[in-house]
């Protein structure tokens, strides 16, 4: 189950930066450049923090299988 945690980061701001993207697409009449650097800088904020996040939970569940 670790080696899996490290695939979801890219996963979910991969979802979030599409889903982010195609509701402008759609919804947005006048699109600008400056959403789409949004979009970017998006994808990079949620893929940093996710990381971090999955690592310290495979940190934890890691330190949870040594005790039991």
């Amino acid at each position: 189950m670790i080696t899996s945690l490290k695939y979801y980061p890219i996963l979910i701001a991969s979802i979030v930066m599409m889903a982010s993207f195609l509701f402008k697409v759609l919804m947005v009449p006048d699109l600008k450049v400056t959403y789409f650097a949004r979009d970017i800088i998006l994808f990079f904020i949620v893929y940093y923090v996710v990381k971090v996040l999955t690592n310290s939970l495979a940190r934890i569940l890691k330190n949870y299988w040594k005790i039991l």
